[in-house]
């Protein structure tokens, strides 16, 4: 993303300016409010893969501008293709047949012939609106299966507390630490709990590897949709 060039600067010219400084530009393309449709100083551009590619945050200037470049910011909701109208992935990598917004069929948009006053016919679930309606059910599904699902971590936060172990959130003491404690108790009071107390220790150190294997699924999960985008 390239802030504070103007929005009327030509789509040529910043192309030729990147250029000139060593990237091969493969798309820009303006930024618009989402709310008022207005244009803003913000460009996205797309780069052909390159060794050079992560100097371009390094830049300044470009067309006598004072410019500042950073990743675009993570959206918090699925993309859709303008292209086949699936989910998941944008127009520059979709090899899938045309799919019409407006009225779901195999041409492109900018080809319909339907008039703008007739009901639009949704090309995914056959609903009377347009493909990209942030109602229409199959986005809700899409949007649904996106998010990242609750991990263990979060779980055994909102789970209630063993039983015979008083919880107190506000002494500062571990979840280990609550269960040794516990633990110590019931062998003064009950003369058989060795092997419970085994279960415990057991059940709680296949939380904490079963913790740190969504860790890591969750981030690769998130570099891979970084990368699609």
């Amino acid at each position: 993303m390239i802030h504070h060039l103007h929005h009327s600067i030509e789509y040529d010219e910043i192309k030729s300016a990147l250029a000139e400084k060593g990237y091969e530009v493969r798309n820009v393309s303006n930024i618009c409010n989402p709310k008022t449709k207005e244009p803003l100083s913000l460009f996205y551009v797309d780069l052909e893969p390159k060794e050079n590619n992560k100097a371009i945050y390094e830049l300044k200037t470009l067309l006598n501008t004072v410019i500042r470049v950073e990743t675009p910011r993570p959206r918090h909701e699925i993309i859709q293709c303008k292209r086949c109208q699936g989910f998941g992935h944008t127009r520059s990598y979709c090899t899938l047949p045309l799919m019409c917004v407006k009225c779901g069929g195999d041409h492109d948009n900018r080809n319909c012939t339907k008039a703008p006053e007739d009901e639009p016919t949704c090309g995914l679930c056959g609903g009377r609106h347009t493909a990209n309606y942030r109602g229409c059910e199959k986005f809700k599904a899409a949007q649904h299966s996106a998010k990242p699902k609750a991990t263990f971590k979060s779980i055994t936060r909102q789970a209630a507390p063993l039983t015979g172990v008083n919880v107190d959130k506000r002494d500062g003491r571990s979840y280990s630490s609550v269960i040794s404690s516990s633990e110590l108790q019931q062998s003064t009071t009950t003369p058989n709990t060795h092997t419970s107390s085994n279960l415990e220790l057991l059940l709680e150190k296949m939380l904490k590897q079963n913790e740190k294997i969504l860790d890591l699924l969750t981030t690769l999960m998130s570099k891979i949709l970084l990368l699609i985008k």
